[in-house]
């Protein structure tokens, strides 16, 4: 049975045994899946018992239920007459009539079936009155079954002889998943446990819901609603549930051992209990844990603002208990959404530093900018120290040291009112920006430091030694030389989710050692995580650690040989060491910026910026120094004609004793790139331990990659065992003969990325240079290629090209200037026999591979679909941004060449046309909900430009320019369009258009 044709069954079985109103809008919610499991238990144990009791809250089906039951017992000939009836329509005295009046009819027709639903009593008085009426019943001969909700508990102990279905056993468990999901038609890729905790109202609203949670606004809803209900129904009847259930509801998910250590303390009778009555708290009784169901949701974010300034106490006390056991992101997105500005502030105060180490520094900014532009001397000390961390994790200086300034006026008061282990914490944070000038904290009073390594020596000095730890790492990684060390980076470090600042810039100093000293065999398997990080760290406004999360990456595939994909990791890095004052990271910036270089073929800047660093690193910097010079002689044999190399190996004295490995490798490398095979053999044999040693072998595997081939004299010097360790990527078993040594930018453009550009002409582009006319040499191969980046990575048949390129002659003669014309495109994209295909071939069918080629039109089209069609949970900020990177690619009308059957171009420029106006009218809408006036001309301009006649364009128009003040142009447009209605098409302009501009 489908699920409309099980609805309107339900509804007639409703309508047939005279059920109440609002049981039918249960039905009508869509729980018609048939419980077999259940219906037999209440055959066998119900009918046993002669009473069967549903007890359990609102949602979990019991309506349902009941009416399935007395469907089947209406069906069953041996059985007597059906009746059911809703207890919520009766008064106590009218319900007891009732059931008097059953058992009396009942007499004559045994094993009857009577239904009760929406059972709510009050008062020992009602309780007893109707467990002796039921059991009346019972005792005529009718059986009888009764739903009820948590409220009525005493009514079921009363009734300890009756067959009992708690909450639990209403819940959808795990065999019956299959069935309700073949039934309701459920994706199959939800995770409907997690989802909805198996509550049959929520289960039953899966349909609407697909697996990347697209239309899960009604199930989170009716999540709410569940608990707004029972916790309404809680407070109403003073339940001493209420408190622990409207805390549960404020920390999302938690453990009951988390709210006993900050004082909580929870029976383990009210916690059975919950599990019990409540199951869509998820709690498990053993484990001591619980988990609220939709936690992020609209609809429960709204449920705790609501139970906050009900409870606003309680809900400073779920913000307590988060930060206390570490849910930093979950207490701070709860504390942003429910409390205060004075309870924020009052918190903040209290876990200075947590804030900032656990990422949250924007919530301290925020806070202080929230109360009225507060000035540092309206703080209060603990609010002053946050905002001093949190302005450092940010990279806002100038505000450390204002911060810093106030301290040191306040510092009695600071000493008077903050714990000294706080303040020793704060200090420990602060010394890892010691370099950059005047955020150093103040010198306190002796005897208040004496206290604070007290209390951290009794209580454990974590963050002290976690910095003193980094400081350790800090130091290594700019030592006189990198020593190799075997030390696995735990990803712990890198949690994207809930990111801590020392343990990030400690597994980054890690990595950046390991990349360096060529010890970190899968740096690789950490760069999404470091990639994930960065964009979440930049979210959160922290921008020194992005930078040092991006920096650490890009070093990672530097040393691997990976591609580079953040062009300004280490440019942005220098920008922030120049800040801090911090030489040393500076300099390691500006190298990784000229290894850089040299894999982009930039061998100059290269070059400059190894003289740069060169100049500024002193003596103690032996690392840096070495790394730089190897890249002064890497862009020297680049950049340099062999005559220049051969005088200057004809200068070098092979005699003379060297002992610095940069030197001695510098040497070996001029040697090599100029073929002095004799001269090389005798320096390596000199020189054989100092070019073999294990620590130099990054820097030196760095050098051969990038000389390419003129390092081949030298790598085959090298034992057979250790030369996969200096080229890097092939077996350590063997060299093959004929490996591949290249630079990276010549691989890289052996592969090649085609860019196909169609908007405003013609062009092509491969690795960012534009392929010039003499790429095409056939004219007829750019119209093709043109023709296949209409459709990216859809294959065309041959014959629909050869229709549309000469529409004028036979197949057979076009077939073949097609073929010649699929060569040429061929050869002006540069597929090569073993190399990346550009161009496929399936059957009839030719096409562009889209893992090597992109176009213009592809871009467009996905940032229209984002545009157009993604309306929910999109904001319009996000909307304007891709608005503006849409306006940016178009850069005018789509190509249409001049050579054959021109008529599919002509349609597809309409088509981009078209949309393109649509996603700028919308980016207009947006701009104007958010009063960003010039982002809104900007864009109505271009849909002007783009479609000046469309009339939707021209009111949008109209509507900007008079928010802008601009009436005379109002005036000169609409003429010029009144004018072109009139004289092209000789018509007047719609409504709604005469009606803006008067």
């Amino acid at each position: 049975m489908s699920g409309t044709e099980a609805t309107e069954a339900c509804m007639e079985e409703a309508q047939s045994l005279g059920l109440h109103e609002c049981d039918r809008e249960t039905i009508e919610g869509g729980l018609v899946v048939k419980r077999t499991r259940l219906l037999r238990d209440l055959a066998l144990m119900g009918r046993r018992a002669g009473i069967s009791i549903l007890c359990a809250p609102k949602g979990m089906g019991k309506t349902t239920l009941l009416l399935q039951y007395a469907g089947e017992v209406k069906n069953d000939v041996s059985r007597g007459e059906v009746r059911v009836a809703d207890a919520g329509a009766y008064e106590i005295e009218e319900l007891c009539e009732f059931l008097d009046g059953v058992a009396e009819a009942a007499k004559p027709t045994p094993q009857g079936l009577l239904v009760i639903d929406n059972l709510a009593l009050s008062g020992e008085e009602a309780t007893d009155a109707i467990a002796r009426k039921l059991r009346r019943v019972r005792d005529a001969g009718c059986e009888v079954v009764v739903a009820c909700g948590p409220d009525c508990q005493s009514f079921v102990q009363r009734m300890g002889d009756s067959h009992k279905v708690g909450a639990q056993a209403l819940c959808v468990n795990a065999a019956e998943y299959p069935y309700w999901i073949k039934t309701l038609s459920i994706s199959s890729k939800l995770d409907v446990c997690t989802l909805t905790s198996g509550i049959p109202q929520l289960v039953s609203m899966l349909p609407t819901v697909t697996s990347g949670l697209h239309g899960a606004d009604g199930l989170h809803a009716a999540a709410a609603e569940l608990y707004a209900t029972e916790l309404k129904g809680l407070r109403e009847r003073r339940d001493v549930l209420y408190r622990l259930l409207c805390l549960m509801v404020l920390m999302e998910t938690g453990t009951v051992a988390e709210m006993d250590r900050c004082g909580m303390r929870i029976r383990k009778e009210a916690l059975t209990r919950i599990a019990r009555d409540y199951p869509f708290f998820g709690v498990d009784a053993l484990k001591g844990t619980f988990a609220c169901l939709a936690p992020n949701s609209l609809a429960m974010r709204e449920l705790r603002c609501k139970i906050a300034r009900r409870r606003p106490a309680l809900a400073t006390k779920a913000v307590r208990i988060l930060m206390e056991n570490g849910h930093w992101g979950r207490a701070v997105r709860l504390m942003n959404a429910v409390l205060d500005v004075t309870a924020t502030l009052e918190i903040i105060g209290a876990y200075p530093v947590e804030m900032a180490v656990s990422g949250n520094a924007a919530a301290v900014r925020d806070a202080v900018a929230r109360a009225n532009g507060a000035r540092p001397m309206a703080l209060t000390p603990g609010v002053l120290l946050a905002m001093y961390v949190a302005s450092l994790t940010m990279g806002e200086y100038r505000l450390a040291r204002t911060a810093v300034a106030e301290i040191r006026r306040r510092l009695p008061e600071v000493e008077r009112e903050v714990d000294p282990r706080t303040w020793r914490e704060v200090n420990a944070l602060g010394s890892l920006w010691q370099s950059c000038q005047g955020v150093r904290l103040p010198n306190a009073s002796q005897e208040y430091e004496q206290r604070g390594r007290s209390e951290a020596m009794a209580q454990g000095d974590s963050m002290t030694a976690r910095v003193a730890v980094l400081q350790g790492r800090h130091e290594e990684v700019f030592g006189q030389a990198l020593e190799p060390r075997d030390e696995r980076v735990a990803p712990e470090l890198f949690d994207y989710e809930q990111p801590d600042v020392v343990s990030i810039l400690s597994g980054c100093d890690a990595l950046i050692h390991q990349a360096l000293a060529g010890t970190g065999s899968d740096l690789h398997s950490y760069d999404t995580l470091l990639q994930r990080l960065a964009g979440e760290t930049s979210a959160r406004g922290l921008m020194p650690i992005t930078v040092r999360v991006r920096m650490t990456a890009s070093m990672c595939r530097l040393m691997t040989g990976m591609p580079l994909i953040d062009e300004r990791a280490f440019t942005d890095a220098g920008t922030i060491a120049v800040r801090e004052s911090d030489l040393k990271w500076q300099l390691l910036a500006l190298l990784g910026e000229g290894w850089q270089e040299v894999v982009r073929g930039q061998i100059v800047n290269a070059h400059f910026r190894a003289q740069q660093v060169l100049k500024l690193a002193d003596v103690s910097m032996d690392f840096l120094r070495s790394w730089a010079r190897m890249l002064e002689c890497v862009t020297s044999i680049l950049n340099t004609s062999r005559n220049g190399l051969c005088e200057r190996a004809d200068e070098l004295d092979l005699a003379e004793e060297v002992e610095n490995e940069a030197e001695i490798w510098s040497r070996a490398l001029l040697l090599s790139s100029i073929r002095y095979d004799s001269e090389l053999s005798a320096w390596y044999s000199t020189h054989r331990e100092a070019l073999l040693r294990e620590g130099f072998r990054p820097i030196a595997r760095q050098a051969l990659r990038s000389i390419g081939d003129r390092g081949n004299s030298l790598v085959y010097l090298l034992p057979r065992c250790l030369a996969p360790a200096y080229i890097g990527g092939l077996d350590r078993d063997m060299v093959p003969e004929g490996f591949d040594t290249r630079p990276f930018h010549d691989a890289i453009s052996d592969v090649g990325q085609i860019n196909i550009n169609l908007f405003g002409g013609f062009r092509v582009e491969r690795n960012g240079h534009v392929l010039t006319e003499s790429a095409w040499k056939r004219k007829r191969a750019s119209v093709l290629a043109a023709r296949l980046a209409l459709g990216l990575g859809e294959f065309v048949s041959r014959r629909i090209l050869a229709d549309e390129m000469w529409p004028e002659s036979e197949y057979g003669k076009s077939r073949d200037n097609l073929y010649a014309v699929i060569s040429a495109l061929r050869a002006a994209l540069g597929q090569r026999a073993n190399g990346p295909k550009y161009v496929l071939t399936q059957n009839d069918g030719l096409a562009l591979n889209r893992e090597f080629v992109m176009s213009d039109t592809m871009r467009f089209d996905m940032l229209a679909r984002d545009i157009l069609l993604k309306r929910s949970g999109t904001s319009g900020r996000q909307i304007i941004e891709g608005c503006l990177k849409m306006e940016e690619l178009y850069r005018g009308p789509l190509y249409v060449p001049d050579k054959g059957n021109p008529a599919y171009f002509v349609r597809m420029r309409r088509v981009y046309q078209n949309k393109f106006t649509d996603c700028m009218i919308r980016g207009v809408g947006a701009a104007l909900e958010l009063d960003d006036l010039p982002t809104a001309s900007w864009m109505v301009e271009a849909a002007m430009k783009a479609s000046p006649t469309r009339e939707d364009v021209v009111r949008q128009a109209m509507r900007i320019y008079d928010r802008c003040g601009r009436r005379r142009e109002i005036v000169e447009l609409y003429g010029s369009h009144l004018n072109y209605l009139k004289n092209e098409l000789n018509t007047v302009p719609e409504e709604e258009t005469r009606l803006v501009y008067e």
